[in-house]
């Protein structure tokens, strides 16, 4: 793909980091707002211009791996895809999901979280219209498991999730589909439904998964399901370690090191952190939070960003509790009460309660 980008005279940097990602995006996004840019309006790709049409489709190819991956290059490819659009005036089939990838960008970059659930509507308004409908199902999975729950409740994406599903069944857009049953399985363990549904709902959305042979996504099913499956044994004992489990860590870990899937790893910790917090076993859950947040760059937004500040605020505050005068962990706690604090601004009903759980843990550190 980088030898045919180059013939289209389509280059990115090799490694690029987040500051460059997220001037790209800013200026994006200026650029938007400044032309008042309604996607709607603009005319479908079709087969006007081969050359357009065939960087759209290469950048597109390759989004999805740089996402997982290379999180910033994602940023950049998706920023080069849009702009190529905007230049000539025409979109191709597979905009609706270049839209909400800027979506999920404004949201977790810029923290323009109103701004990004305009975008991921738009972006569902335009797979609405026939010349975009293949395509639907990238939109409806983006704006449910990163912009949707910044507004309505995580519940709720459950149901953008199943509709994702259903739509790319329908259009043989097995890449998504896939995607969309991890978003669910996912939230369906953070949102509290309950864990035998979670269990058996992911056990029978993952048969799709492993019959297209998608392993990297019937893995990140398995996270949820030995998550759920450990939570329903009510004992702690296979809380840190997950051998003989459908994400085996003898197995699957390595793997994941192996092919640098960032997404993947933070997925995976942030799911271990989470059981070890809720069994209580303290040293697990430093463990694992520690290792999760050293990989949340690779999901900008997503959910895994409040349940780690949540996580972390507790750890910080029951670390207080134990030894009260460590400044270190103070300005660790005023971090994540800083992010729980606007997370719950932005959507109570999804965060004001964490928010609460953990400064009910700061009084009781100061004996009250």
């Amino acid at each position: 793909y980088k030898r045919q980008l180059r013939l289209l005279g389509q280059e990115f940097p090799a490694n690029p980091d987040w500051e460059l990602a997220t001037a790209k995006v800013a200026e994006l996004q200026d650029r938007i707002e400044r032309e008042n840019t309604d996607f709607i309006s603009i005319a479908p790709l079709g087969d006007q211009d081969p050359w357009l049409a065939a960087a759209a489709e290469i950048l597109m190819r390759i989004l999805a791996a740089a996402f997982v991956c290379r999180p910033a290059l994602g940023a950049l490819i998706m920023v080069r895809r849009l702009e190529l659009c905007l230049d000539r005036q025409l979109l191709p089939v597979s905009t609706p999901g270049g839209i909400a990838a800027h979506a999920v960008y404004n949201g977790g970059l810029l923290g323009k979280t109103e701004v990004a659930y305009a975008l991921g509507e738009t972006a569902i308004r335009l797979a609405g219209l026939p010349a975009f409908s293949a395509h639907e199902t990238d939109a409806l999975h983006l704006h449910g498991k990163y912009m949707y729950f910044w507004r309505g409740h995580l519940r709720d994406t459950l149901d953008l999730f199943v509709r994702s599903i259903r739509v790319g069944r329908n259009h043989g857009n097995h890449e998504m589909t896939a995607y969309s049953i991890y978003g669910w399985s996912e939230h369906a363990l953070y949102a509290s439904i309950e864990l035998e549904q979670v269990q058996m709902r992911s056990l029978e959305l993952r048969v799709f998964t492993d019959s297209i042979h998608d392993e990297c996504i019937s893995r990140y099913v398995n996270i949820y399901i030995t998550a759920a499956q450990t939570l329903r044994q009510s004992s702690s004992a296979r809380g840190a370690s997950w051998n003989g489990t459908p994400f085996d860590d003898d197995r699957d870990l390595p793997d994941l090191h192996k092919v640098a899937d960032r997404l993947g790893l933070l997925n995976v910790y942030t799911a271990k952190a989470w059981v070890a917090t809720l069994f209580g076993d303290q040293a697990a859950a430093e463990e694992h939070s520690d290792l999760a947040c050293s990989f949340l760059d690779a999901g900008p937004g997503a959910i895994n960003n409040a349940t780690m500040a949540f996580i972390c605020g507790l750890r910080y505050a029951r670390e207080l509790r134990v030894t009260p005068v460590r400044p270190e962990s103070e300005n660790a706690l005023q971090e994540q009460l800083d992010l729980l604090e606007r997370f719950a601004g932005l959507a109570p009903m999804n965060f004001a309660h964490k928010l609460s759980l953990v400064q009910a843990e700061v009084h009781r550190s100061q004996g009250e």
